[in-house]
């Protein structure tokens, strides 16, 4: 990011960007209330560069997986609970589809 003039980068990209460029770039004002937000040709060159910088690093792989993983063990480490849950919804489901026969045939 340094050839963008960024020698200010966080430890951790998700904390990007940084207070001085949200200021610089104004995104720590209100938006206009039209919807119509603008973004300048250097916002969009920060951006880019950040973008290819993630991706070129292995930024983006990295925290897919790490994410992937966490989201796998998550559930496993509770698939009692999703069974329980999964019983419950299909459960209801019965009941809910009993009902609206019942009330259907009513007519």
């Amino acid at each position: 990011m340094s050839p963008q003039g960024i020698s200010d980068l966080p430890d951790d990209p998700a904390e990007f960007p940084t207070s001085r460029l949200i200021h610089e770039f104004g995104l720590d004002q209100d938006e206009p209330t039209d919807g119509a937000v603008k973004v300048s040709m250097a916002e969009r060159r920060v951006a880019l560069a950040d973008a290819k910088c993630r991706q070129s690093s292995g930024y983006l792989t990295t925290l897919y997986n790490a994410e992937w993983a966490a989201q796998a063990a998550f559930l496993h480490e509770n698939e009692d609970m999703f069974a329980d849950r999964l019983t419950e919804i299909k459960k209801f489901d019965d009941y809910a589809t009993a009902t609206i026969n019942k009330l259907g045939a009513q007519r």
